[in-house]
């Protein structure tokens, strides 16, 4: 029963919030044109969503987390989740209308279709394989694919990493939650200034390698007995300092996507006559909703049968064995897996000079339409 109640609600609650998230995604080509206007853009959504993710990790850590007697890490207090769920879904929903709300104000602006068709099953089916006619798009999205894949399985293990390898408090954990922040803010500002001097793919290719060498560094640390113990003064600024660095370049490489996506709309608009934002983005919601449900299932398999986390043991102490099998596959097996997105990226072709001919070609043509 327990089950079934929870694949029903997961599956509800990401079929409902796919209904908002891939219209909204849809927006960015529209709303910023330009090659490089758009990767400001997609900064500014970056920088909004690690700040307030930040901001509201560190309160819920410090308010519905907090330690006690019983439960110095507030995060095995089963009772402290009765007000979790609730709280996630109402602010979810909030502002997903305040969301709306604002937008709404861009739909005069918006470009329009120059013919309207009814939606079919068929006509669906057309549109996917246009969309995937184009390579970059097919590489972007198999990218995606494999990168939320591995990403989904390693925040199986984040906090299980986080309460018995670096045996953090809710309120260290919440230290980290708000100092990160400064990782994704600097991003914010240096993402456009670099855009003129590399191309998007570039970047995206050497954030995921970069990522990847970041995460193995403090696990392979503390390993090695190099990394302060918990004990010690520098503990949390070290750790947070690397928490930073890591946010830094993950946000970078996430900037420099969603900016790659608005290009890609462009470049199928020319090739194919039409627009089909609503596709593409509906493949980056099925990278990020349906295969992050794969490594929810890869974690739990890893869980079970290698790392040896046995069911209902989480609020016990586990022994040493499991918590260096629990290090490793967090920071070394899965985390390598990484290079395989970075190979695909790696092998995109859609420049800067390209998108600026496509955009004026388009312009071209828009205006004989007009005429």
């Amino acid at each position: 029963f327990l089950i079934a109640w929870m694949l029903g609600f997961l599956i509800l609650t990401r079929l409902t919030f796919t209904v908002f998230s891939v219209p909204w995604s849809a927006l960015l080509p529209e709303l910023a044109v330009e090659y490089e206007d758009r990767t400001a853009l997609a900064a500014y959504r970056q920088l909004i969503a690690s700040v307030f993710g930040g901001v509201f990790g560190m309160l819920v850590f410090q308010l519905i987390f907090p330690g006690t007697a019983e439960h110095p890490q507030g995060q095995l207090n089963p009772d402290n989740y009765a007000w979790f769920g609730p709280l996630i879904g109402g602010l979810m929903t909030l502002w997903c209308l305040v969301s709306t709300h604002f937008t709404r104000m861009e739909i005069p602006y918006l470009l329009q279709p120059l013919n309207e068709e009814r939606p079919t099953i068929r006509r669906m089916w057309r549109e996917i394989l246009a969309a995937l006619t184009s390579r970059n798009y097919r590489i972007l999205l198999a990218t995606m694919l494999f990168f939320f894949a591995i990403v989904s399985t390693l925040a199986v293990f984040d906090m299980l990493v986080n309460t018995y390898f670096w045996r953090l408090t809710g309120e260290q954990l919440s230290q980290l939650a708000l100092i990160a922040v400064v990782g994704p803010v600097s991003a914010f500002v240096v993402a456009p200034r670099i855009q003129p001097y590399f191309q998007k793919h570039h970047i995206v290719c050497a954030s995921l390698i970069a990522q990847m060498g970041f995460s193995l560094v403090a696990v392979t640390a503390r390993l090695g007995g190099i990394f302060p113990d918990n004990e010690s003064p520098w503990f949390i600024p070290l750790l947070a300092t690397l928490t930073a660095v890591s946010a830094f370049i993950q946000t970078m490489g996430a900037i420099a996507t969603f900016s790659m996506f608005a290009d890609l709309v462009d470049e199928q608009e020319h090739r194919v006559g039409y627009r089909q934002e609503g596709v593409f983005a509906s493949g980056i919601a099925l990278a990020t909703k349906a295969i992050g449900s794969v490594g929810v299932l890869i974690g739990g398999l890893l869980l079970d049968h290698f790392v040896g986390l046995a069911p209902g043991q989480a609020d016990q102490n586990i022994s040493e064995e499991v918590v260096f099998r629990l290090a490793i596959t967090d920071a070394v097996i899965v985390n390598a897996f990484i290079l395989i997105p970075a190979f695909l990226i790696s092998r995109y072709n859609l420049s800067s000079g390209r998108v600026a001919t496509i955009q004026e070609e388009l312009t071209i043509r828009r205006n004989s339409i007009d005429q």
